[in-house]
Parts: C-alpha cells; structure tokens; sequence
C-alpha cells in the first residue's frame, strides 16, 4: 500500500503507535521527514506507560492533498478522487471533488440493528438523541403542541443539481414554511437562517395527535355501544308494551253475539 501521488505535506501530527521498524516503512511510502517525524514520536509514546500485552502496529498519516486547500483525507487512497475541490474530509474513503463536504467509508450498506440515529449541529458535532429522563426536566404533556402539524403543508421537490447531480424525487417539508408555523421545529444553520426539520420531532407530534384521535375513537366507540344497549332495552321496552296493549285489547274484545231466526 501507499499514499496517493497528490498527497504531501503533514497537515496534523502525525499519530505513531507501536515501534516504527522496517514493516511499517515498508508498508507505507513515507518522506524523510515523515519518518523522521514518526520515530520522534514513538520515542514519547515510548515514556508514556501502556498496558501491558498491548500490541500496536498500526500507523496512521494524517495529511493534505497538494491540489486542495484545507483538505483532509485520512487511510490508504483516502481522497484519491479530490482534484480541485477545497475544504474537503474524507476518511478511509476516496471521496468526491465537492467543496465543503465530508466523506467516510465502511458506514453505507453496514447494518447496525441495535443502535441509534446520529445527528449533527451547525458546529459539525455528532452526537445521538437521548430519551432518558435522566437527561431532561420540565417534562410534561405535549396536549396541543401537535395542533401545529395541521398547518405544515408536505411537498415533493428534487435537490438542487449541484447537490444532487441525479435529482432523485423528494418527498418533506421547506424549513423556511415550518419556522412560520413553529420556530422550534427548525434547525438553523451558523447564520440563524433555517436550514432543516426536525422530522424526529415532527415524528414524535405525529404520535401525539395519532393517541389524542385514537382516544376520541375510543370515546365514540363506547358512546355508540351505549347506544346499541339503550336501543335495545328501547326495543324490548316498547315489545313489551305492545304485548300488555294486545293482551288488554283481546280481553276487552265483546263476545260474539248469536242471532235466532224463527220463520
């Protein structure tokens, strides 16, 4: 293995773990300077007390390509596929020439069954959603916080073809429409303008007004059950009457009266 022709300089220092011998240099293609630079820092990682049985052989060069600026590109043949593009980040990956962007290899088409979603904020910190109540308070009832769900207006659109050369069909909300509706729906970008939705909020006032509805089914569920039973004691009320009025009437009915003829 070797690093890609346009890589050059160090950009970061670089992180040596393990003895620098003649399988790491012969694994990687390193300047003078480079290995001079990875033995001096393998000798302080030397004074530096390790577990014991601890086997690092692994050597990582952090450094910039030659035809980008601010660029980094970690792992063997990371941002090979960087030409011009600047401010670019790609890790164990060879990337794309887009400026501004950030790749990462060995994530894409990886199944992780039991973990959870990864978010990001305008700073560029990633983190994951915590649902513990360790971690919250003033915690109370959403109630009608979801009544704004029925004024976000759903659309379909495509990206852009400088962010997606392929325009595959959209299907979500406009930042800037949800902001009208509801501010803390929104992310904002460093500026403050609106940048995206925050659909896992979105998601959970769905949930809300899904349980207000199935309650008020519930309710006219039992409403129209108690209905049904009063019917039918209306019903067998009223059979009864007509059978005491039927009764009544035959009793009353006058005996049939017998005419004798005597011609």
């Amino acid at each position: 293995m070797s690093l890609p022709q346009q890589s050059g300089q160090v950009a970061t220092r670089i992180v040596c773990e393990g003895p620098i011998g003649a399988q790491a240099r012969s694994t990687w293609t390193t300047t003078p300077l480079e290995d001079a630079q990875c033995r001096a820092a393998a000798r302080t990682d030397r004074r530096n007390p390790r577990p014991r049985g601890v086997a690092l052989r692994v050597l990582l060069l952090f450094y910039r390509c030659k035809l980008s600026s601010d660029s980094i590109a970690v792992g063997v043949e990371a941002g090979v596929n960087i030409t011009d593009a600047n401010h670019v980040i790609c890790i164990g990956t060879a990337g794309a020439n887009l400026s501004g962007s950030c790749f990462i290899g060995n994530i894409f088409g990886t199944t992780s069954g039991g973990g959870t979603s990864v978010l990001i904020n305008s700073d560029g910190q990633l983190g994951t959603m915590t649902s513990s109540g360790r971690f919250k308070e003033k915690i109370k009832p959403m109630e009608q916080a979801s009544d704004a769900l029925f004024a976000l207006k759903p659309v379909t659109f495509r990206y852009k073809r400088e962010i997606d050369a392929q325009q595959i069909p959209q299907f979500g909300l406009v930042a800037e429409d949800v902001e009208k509706v509801n501010p803390d729906l929104v992310v904002r970008d460093k500026e403050g303008k609106p940048y995206s939705v925050r659909y896992d909020a979105v998601n959970a006032m769905l949930l809300n007004e899904f349980l207000k509805e199935h309650q008020k089914v519930e309710k006219l569920e039992a409403t129209v059950a108690q209905q049904h039973r009063d019917f039918e004691a209306a019903v067998a009320e009223l059979k009864g009457q007509i059978q005491k009025v039927s009764a009544q009437l035959e009793v009353n009915r006058p005996a049939p009266q017998v005419t004798q003829n005597n011609e």
